[in-house]
């Protein structure tokens, strides 16, 4: 196996079509210059902006490599290609900060027959939350595997209730199994990580939100009691599902047509998934492992297919040390992990290309005494996630320094009734499922 150099092959290729065409000296000479000046150039702008055009070779999965079969050609590998709720309506900078309040929504049964409250009882956490339409989607854990673990709630307009407050029906319940881990939606199908040990997620249909219905189950081959591969984290990449495990003796990384819910190929790489993310033709795996971070290059395989070509890793100074959230804006990406050293680090997304994610240093870092559970980010703002106690989450504005490196300056502290579990953006409001089942969401505008 090998991987072609296909700049040198592109350049090679076109110098033998050249030469062997039966050109005088002088046309050759007005040829090669041409090709200098329009042609290379062109194929490396290509090459470094666009990486699924080259014919990389095909192969089984071999390594950290995944080949897939199904075209990704279509897709943009943007972050919102991947369903990333933008917050760029949410205003934080222009409040100071000090203007931006947590609000606890009015919950009142509604076509399910229950509040939030009583669907949760007191053993179900919130593990996940999104938004589709005019509804807010939420996954939950449970000690029982017979409780609903996927609650439909309607919004409506904010200050419909008496304090103000927004209000919240609960309109459908689901037990997809013993309980969720994390969610995505793609269109009308949402897709669930189940903490089962025989079956790893499952597909749903929104077509109406109010009644969702089981689609699919998705399963690692070789999953059982035994094997024990708990899913953690799941993305949607173009028609796939990519699903992150606990540690196992399966590997921990699977890729599944999410139409079909065949299995595609898997990677396996010896530590538990802690977050999975996409972009620019780029695919993330953080960890709890010394580097945190691995990064592979996707592109299309000449058949049209996906290919994951390990790029390299990143390991945060400080120790050791366990990355748990990444996100990006522009061409910073924002890196969090457990604490212990820097928590929160900027790094350069373009110089994953130029130098490869081995020799990878910040741009910014924060020391936050805080693990960081979780990040959203976008060049208005950037909220972090924390485990601090009386400031679970720190609001900060992104800004370029002298040396045109983006740093964050820090707009608020938000103390929060308990830890985050999950949290997305819905216009100007902001969605924040936490680890409690006394307030497990609230809504901060």
């Amino acid at each position: 196996m090998y991987i072609r150099n296909c700049r040198t092959k592109s350049k090679k290729q076109n110098s033998e079509i050249l030469v062997s065409s039966g050109m005088s000296l002088v046309e050759l000479m007005i040829a090669v210059a041409l090709v200098a000046i329009f042609i290379v150039p062109m194929s490396e702008l290509l090459f470094s902006m666009n990486r699924s055009v080259q014919k990389v070779p095909v192969y089984e999965w071999y390594d950290k490599f995944i080949s897939v079969d199904d075209s990704l050609r279509s897709f943009a590998s943007t972050e919102d290609s991947l369903g990333k709720k933008s917050c760029r309506y949410f205003n934080a900078a222009a409040q100071g900060g000090s203007g931006v309040s947590v609000h606890v929504p009015i919950f009142q049964p509604g076509s399910a027959g229950q509040t939030l409250a009583q669907v949760l009882g007191t053993s179900s956490l919130p593990t996940s939350i999104t938004v589709l339409g005019n509804y807010i989607l939420m996954g939950t854990n449970s000690s029982s595997t017979t409780l609903p673990d996927f609650i439909v709630m309607k919004k409506q307009p904010s200050g419909a209730g008496s304090t103000g407050e927004p209000v919240l029906y609960v309109v459908a319940t689901l037990d997809t199994g013993p309980g969720v881990a994390d969610m995505a939606v793609t269109g009308t199908a949402a897709y669930v990580a189940d903490t089962s040990a025989n079956y790893q997620a499952t597909a749903l249909s929104l077509a109406d939100p109010e009644h969702p219905a089981i689609l699919r189950k998705f399963v690692i081959p070789g999953a059982n009691s035994a094997t024990s591969p708990i899913a953690k984290r799941l993305i949607t990449y173009g028609p796939f599902l990519i699903l992150g495990t606990e540690k196992s003796t399966l590997p921990e990384v699977a890729v599944f047509n999410s139409v079909t819910g065949a299995f595609v190929a898997s990677i396996n790489t010896e530590f538990g998934i802690n977050r999975l993310f996409a972009a620019h033709q780029k695919f993330f795996v953080l960890g709890p492992s010394n580097p945190e971070l691995d990064v592979y290059n996707t592109s299309s395989t000449p058949s049209g297919g996906l290919s994951l070509l390990y790029a390299g890793s990143y390991d945060a100074p400080g120790g050791s040390g366990n990355g748990r959230s990444i996100d990006i804006f522009g061409n910073t990406l924002v890196f969090g992990r457990s604490k212990g050293g820097n928590e929160l680090e900027l790094l350069s997304f373009s110089a994953i290309d130029t130098a490869g994610a081995g020799q990878w240093n910040a741009t910014a870092s924060l020391k936050l005494s805080a693990s960081i559970d979780n990040v959203i980010a976008d060049k208005e703002q950037v909220f972090v996630f924390t485990s601090d106690p009386l400031r679970e989450l720190m609001i900060f504005k992104p800004e370029l320094n002298s040396e045109g490196f983006t740093n964050l300056r820090k707009i608020a502290d938000v103390d929060l009734p308990a830890r985050t579990a999950s949290a997305v953006c819905d216009g100007p409001v902001l969605y924040v499922a936490l680890q409690s089942n006394e307030v497990p969401l609230v809504a901060i505008y």
